[in-house]
């Protein structure tokens, strides 16, 4: 059988920090917290900077691709981010008729197999 504790009662202040009743662990064990906390503040020190070095790249990306195509991402404009084929080819009524209908198609496609699943 286990052995019965004698103190059932604590007191606030055993809870506290006390020099002289908690045990040390030596040197070895205070390197080896230092030494995993700056390994911890490394490491998410590096995974922020290369979120911050991605979604810079990101955005220095999807600008270039809106200056090449010329779009510029206006945003009255009626078909962007809405997937309305409808609307997409009442905004484009400039652009060539084989885009229109390229366009038309590949959102039919995706329709038609997300309504397949």
């Amino acid at each position: 059988m286990r052995e019965r504790r004698r103190h059932l009662v604590v007191a606030p202040s055993a809870f506290w920090y006390n020099p002289a009743t908690t045990p040390q662990l030596g040197g070895f064990g205070n390197r080896m917290v230092a030494a995993g906390l700056q390994l911890m503040v490394l490491g998410m020190g590096v995974v922020f900077v290369f979120l911050v070095v991605l979604v810079g790249l990101m955005s220095l990306t999807s600008a270039l691709v809106r200056r090449i195509e010329g779009s510029g991402g206006d945003a009255s404009d009626p078909s962007a981010g809405t997937g309305n084929a409808a609307a997409a080819a009442t905004a484009a009524a400039g652009a060539p008729s084989a885009r229109i209908a390229a366009v038309l198609a590949a959102v039919a496609t995706h329709h038609h197999r997300r309504t397949a699943k």
